[in-house]
């Protein structure tokens, strides 16, 4: 549906009760959903939980009180398209936002910001959500190109690309647009969200199966390299959006390079004996306990929002029962706990018939291999991953495309670049979503194919999505989304007429 939204919006500080007032009027021809997440503790980034939704209608002057404490940064959303914020106490922003037609924007152009740090959050905004939020780690994806790098040479590309990025707010605080502190949690914030997805595959990989760097490298190099770029514990990393990942990345490695592991899925359960029971915390936040007692506590609630947000079976009783134990009625529990009770009541749904899991024992080592076990169907294939949070949100998308797949007789195909050690939560959340149509998950000859046909030289960046006909020739090897809605419908119509 297309539409246009017209918003004032005021954001002040509240001194005596360190608040931000949200004020604004929004002129539209549908209601608006208004979600605000509010930091954690007043004081650190909250990415998963809205905790104050507004059904805003249009015209109706709306006031929203934002709890907080410090200088953090702040997400809200419009309609779900979300805008990130700097919230300093004693501080404000006037927002005026348009938005128009009913696919999600590809800038920042649908929305205007005067006062403090406007020019750089408006700047950050495009970098970090813009065309696709994944689109900020291509950098770090072509140096994962690269061959047998050293340490000096590692370290030097890795500031190169985080200078290229908060190069520009130098300028800014330069012709006073911006503040120093705006500018140095800037620095903070890029740091943090880079160096994270480039520990990655030293997390999920032997060091031995990682190409790019030199051979006498060691994971513990890599560690006391992203300790000198970002000190991990900096009280301004959680402030950040999505700061806490770099934090349990680096004590993931840390944590595998002390206990000598070669993987994250050699990290096992930790057992602890409460009140003569014996618990087991699961491996997941196992290394979050090595934390500095100063964080420990948000780190691990955080973390566990956003586990149990994504994927509901990955906090379990125990674990909530071993945070309480060494937190005791700590801030974070009774969300964790509302959100436990309330999946373990949605837990008893019967198994989906219109899922087909394909046997993992067939040789499927290319694309071809795969589409021809379904030729003369017409295909929409999704390539995805279950540790990958663009992937997952764009599975409430389909239940909006699912009429116009079935009526041009389309068939969904999903290829999972999982581990086979993640076969039951690959499982757990196909079920979860209910996405009819077949599963796979690619062993390492289809992968590198796809590689290869799909991806060529470029990076191999998820969700992506194909669209194949009836004769098993490829239409389209990078087409629209699912949550594009209407432009992938008409993709769809003018190749099935």
């Amino acid at each position: 549906m297309k539409y246009l939204i017209s918003l004032i919006f005021l954001f002040y500080t509240n001194i005596a009760f360190c608040q931000f007032l949200l004020k604004g009027v929004i002129t539209s021809d549908h209601d608006v959903q208004l979600n605000i997440f509010e930091p954690y503790e007043g004081i650190f980034y909250n990415h998963d939980l809205a905790t104050k939704s507004i059904n805003a209608t249009p015209k109706k002057e709306i006031n929203i009180n934002i709890a907080v404490k410090t200088s953090t940064f702040l997400k809200i959303t419009f309609d779900g398209v979300p805008f990130f914020i700097y919230a300093k106490p004693n501080d404000s922003i006037f927002f005026n936002a348009t938005i128009l037609g009913s696919n999600p924007p590809v800038n920042t152009s649908w929305i205007r910001l005067t006062g403090s740090n406007a020019e750089g959050m408006i700047l950050f905004n495009n970098q970090f959500n813009y065309p696709y939020p994944i689109s900020k780690f291509t950098p770090i994806f072509n140096l994962f190109e690269q061959k047998n790098l050293n340490v000096p040479e590692l370290k030097k590309n890795l500031i190169n690309i985080i200078n290229n990025y908060t190069h520009p707010y130098d300028s800014l605080y330069q012709e006073n647009k911006i503040t120093e502190s705006f500018r140095g949690a800037i620095k903070v914030q890029f740091k943090t969200i880079l160096i994270n997805e480039f520990l990655k595959p030293f997390i999920r990989r032997g060091i031995k199966e990682i190409n790019f760097i030199s051979a006498d490298m060691s994971k513990a190099n890599i560690l006391q390299m992203a300790e000198e770029i970002q000190e991990p514990f900096n009280i301004a990393v959680p402030k950040c959006v999505l700061g806490t990942f770099y934090v349990t990345s680096y004590l993931s490695l840390k944590y595998m390079v002390e206990n000598k592991l070669e993987t994250d899925n050699e990290i096992k359960d930790s057992i602890f004996k409460i009140n003569n029971n014996t618990y087991a915390f699961s491996n997941t936040f196992v290394p979050s306990l090595y934390a500095p007692d100063d964080i420990k506590t948000n780190l691990i609630g955080n973390f566990m929002i956003a586990a149990i947000t994504l994927f509901p079976e990955s906090v379990t009783k125990s674990d909530l029962i071993i945070f309480n134990h060494f937190a005791p009625n700590n801030y974070y529990l009774t969300i964790l706990q509302n959100k436990y009770n309330f999946n373990n009541t949605q837990s008893n749904i019967d198994d989906n018939k219109n899922i087909k899991f394909i046997d993992t024992t067939k040789k499927i080592n290319t694309i071809n291999d795969l589409i021809a076990l379904y030729k003369g169907k017409r295909l929409y294939i999704d390539i995805w991953a279950t540790w990958c949070a663009p992937c997952i949100q764009e599975f409430n998308s389909y239940k909006f495309i699912d009429s116009a797949l079935f009526k041009l007789k389309i068939n969904k195909l999903f290829i999972s670049i999982d581990s086979y050690s993640n076969y039951n939560n690959w499982v757990k959340t196909a079920k979860k979503y209910s996405l009819d149509g077949a599963h796979l998950i690619a062993n390492k000859n289809l992968i590198d194919n796809i590689q290869e046909k799909i991806y060529g030289k470029n990076s191999f960046e998820i969700p992506r999505y194909i669209i194949v006909n009836e004769n098993g020739e490829i239409l389209n090897l990078k087409a629209e989304r699912p949550s594009s809605g209407g432009k992938l419908i008409a993709e769809l119509n003018n190749y099935f007429k």
